[in-house]
């Protein structure tokens, strides 16, 4: 713990020294005013402009104690000159969003910080509920009260009933994208014979349902369920996946006091970042809910160089804590001695775009972990969305069709007094 917290210390110390000539930006001077219940993103996103557009080193876009009402992701795009955007600390300054989002992206950008704050999603936002199944059935009624404003608009052969246990909210007009059983009385997923998931696509909208003092909440389903009456569960809406903090093509990044109570997908996923130091960083559920984010705590594609993770944690996740990986790409065509097209078994967003002068690794298909060159690209041209051709300095002898490509990297991953707790890890 001691080595933790001085490895944790250093990091902070460096991050530090560079913005000790700062220009402080006060969103509040931008029109984003604590605890007054109004949209702030406009305003937050002013704050921000402002210091990139100015470019003035060290640049510190700053909030107060206090709740800032967010409608829409925040954009860091861009910022070169050593930019924070900071709170006071991750208990005191909270950004509240409202509606389906994300919280933050940075791209193309070095020397940010993040830091000191903490997210969570207004009630009516929630991405998921929770509650006792009270009810399932061999077809969905068309029962609603005045609290639902439409009726499922195509119906599903099975649902289910849900008495919705609180702090969870009811929401209608929402469909089920995922349901697991959740083990109460040991706060997590259910584990052993009673680890029960269920995943599904076009499923009829939610229909609230008035029920005494309980609020009841049906869920449509496209197949035939394998709950049993009583389960507790979690329901994840079908709206999409909005990850909370993404990062991608930037380097010297640090994530520092920030705690994260749900997102509607990943927490924290990055693509082509190089050097990413994560310190105090925590996502767990929020007081009395059943889940924290939807996916993912953490999960980085394509890094570069360092990675540090220091004094965080990840708890009741509805996936993984922690992915560190590369992409694989297959040779789907040799144009010549020095050309290759190189294709995505599985369409990523632009992961083919891998910078000028990295250089890729390739495998045969009958040793895919017998890594048998490495040659660096000169240049490369977008085919198709999941196919690019790449021309490389030298001549690519031994690739044949059909081999394994990655990008070559060195990196340093360093982990130090991390946790993944009660996470439901979905493979």
């Amino acid at each position: 713990m001691a080595s933790s917290n001085l490895i944790s210390l250093l990091i902070i110390i460096v991050f530090s020294v560079s913005i000790m000539a700062k220009k402080i930006y006060d969103v509040s001077l931008f029109g984003a005013i604590v605890d007054d219940y109004k949209d702030d993103t406009a305003a937050l996103q002013a704050a921000i402009q402002a210091a990139i557009k100015e470019g003035y080193p060290n640049a510190v876009v700053q909030m107060h104690a206090g709740q800032y009402d967010v409608s829409n992701t925040l954009q860091i795009i861009g910022a070169h000159t050593s930019l924070t955007f900071a709170g006071v600390s991750a208990t005191s300054t909270l950004l509240l969003y409202h509606g389906v989002t994300g919280v933050l992206n940075y791209e193309q950008s070095y020397n940010i910080t993040i830091s000191s704050f903490f997210v969570d999603f207004a009630p009516d936002s929630m991405p998921f509920t929770a509650g006792t199944i009270v009810d399932i059935q061999s077809s969905p009624s068309s029962e609603s009260s005045s609290s639902s404003s439409s009726s499922p608009s195509s119906a599903s052969p099975y649902s289910l009933d849900i008495k919705i246990v609180p702090p969870h909210t009811a929401r209608a007009g929402v469909p089920a994208g995922a349901i697991f059983v959740y083990d109460v009385a040991n706060k997590r997923p259910a584990f052993g014979p009673d680890t029960n998931e269920l995943y599904q696509s076009g499923a009829s909208p939610s229909i609230i349902i008035n029920n005494g003092s309980s609020v009841v909440v049906r869920f449509g389903l496209v197949d035939k369920p394998f709950f049993k009456l009583g389960d507790n569960v979690v329901v994840r809406y079908d709206m999409g996946c909005h990850h909370a903090i993404t990062g991608q093509d930037s380097s010297n990044v640090l994530i520092h006091g920030v705690t994260v109570y749900t997102s509607w997908c990943m927490t924290h996923t990055t693509l082509r970042v190089t050097d990413l130091h994560i310190v105090d960083y925590h996502v767990m559920p929020g007081p009395g809910r059943w889940l924290s984010s939807l996916a993912d705590c953490m999960h980085f594609s394509d890094h570069r160089d360092t990675l540090s993770i220091l004094d965080s944690s990840c708890a009741g996740m509805g996936d993984d804590g922690l992915n560190v990986h590369s992409f694989i790409f297959n040779t789907t065509n040799i144009i010549n001695s020095t050309s290759a097209e190189i294709s995505l078994t599985k369409s990523w967003t632009d992961t083919l775009n891998v910078g000028l002068g990295a250089s890729m690794t390739f495998a045969h298909v009958d040793s895919p972990f017998l890594p048998f060159a490495t040659y660096k690209i000169a240049s490369y041209t977008q085919k198709t969305d999941t196919t690019f051709i790449y021309t490389f300095t030298s001549p690519i002898t031994g690739v044949l069709l059909g081999d394994a490509a990655h990008v070559t990297t060195t990196n340093s991953l360093s982990i130090s007094n991390f946790s993944v707790i009660a996470n439901r890890a979905r493979g």
